[in-house]
């Protein structure tokens, strides 16, 4: 009897587990333009999201234009080979964390605030 009742709670618990796991759509979603990559940094500028990154930044390469909403990405190693600058991505940002990324030791002026990429994509979140 006592085999029984665990037997159907555990099958209970097991059938409200189904679809628990599906992905939802990230309330946390930020789209965003790729504006520099290089060895030593990966510039990606916010376009929906005006609490994140440092505003007033200039790229070294091209003084003229002004960023807003720009930040470093720290994991630049983890993210898509096929992203290039100029493109529009869509991520979510997570605090930066102990990377094994290697980057150059060429000093181009990125912005000074840095966050981790992840489900990055080239595709709207859904």
């Amino acid at each position: 009897m006592k085999q029984t009742i665990i037997a159907l709670v555990g099958l209970a618990i097991i059938a409200f587990q189904c679809g628990v796991n599906k992905k939802q759509p990230s309330k946390d979603c930020v789209q965003g333009t790729v504006v520099r990559i290089s060895c030593a940094s990966y510039v990606v500028q916010a376009l929906n999201k005006d609490t994140v990154g440092e505003d007033g930044w200039k790229n070294m390469m091209d003084t003229t234009k002004v960023y807003d909403n720009v930040f470093d990405v720290s994991n630049k190693c983890k993210l898509p080979a096929d992203i290039k600058a100029g493109d529009t991505i869509y991520f979510t940002i997570h605090p930066t964390q102990a990377s094994d990324c290697v980057s150059c030791m060429m000093f181009d002026a990125p912005p000074t605030v840095k966050y981790d990429l992840q489900d990055v994509s080239k595709q709207p979140c859904q």
